[in-house]
């Protein structure tokens, strides 16, 4: 657990004290200070309702990624920036339901996830950081 990550998470919710944070999921109010002062652990269900709290990943409370956003919508991300370059390659064989897709149904496809991850993007927290 990244104990400057979830006192920073904490603090930029105003008004938040670790006592009111504490009761919300359920434990001591000096178990979550020791957790802020990197003392203790917590246990993974408590790290999944803090991640769930703050709506960030597990890897961004953990310290492993500096981007904010969900386990799914970072995987959706990725996946749909992969098939993109796989749609912008020609040596590829992109196919729907089995079928070739042709030049342009490849071309409409594209700008369509195209436009399609600008809005999952423009939805993320810090995606400007992220992608620029």
């Amino acid at each position: 657990m990244n104990a400057e990550r979830l006192k920073q998470l904490r603090t930029e919710h105003k008004g938040l004290r670790q006592v009111d944070l504490a009761q919300s999921l359920g434990i001591s109010a000096s178990a979550y200070s020791s957790y802020e002062q990197g003392v203790r652990e917590p246990d993974d269900e408590t790290k999944r309702h803090l991640a769930d709290y703050f709506s960030v990943s597990l890897d961004y409370l953990l310290g492993r990624t500096e981007h904010r956003a969900t386990p799914m919508l970072a995987d959706v991300d990725t996946q749909l920036a992969h098939l993109l370059s796989e749609l912008d390659d020609n040596g590829s064989q992109p196919t729907l339901a089995g079928q070739k897709l042709s030049q342009n149904q490849r071309k409409v496809l594209r700008e369509s996830l195209a436009g399609t991850l600008n809005v999952a993007r423009a939805l993320t927290p810090d995606s400007t950081k992220a992608h620029h």
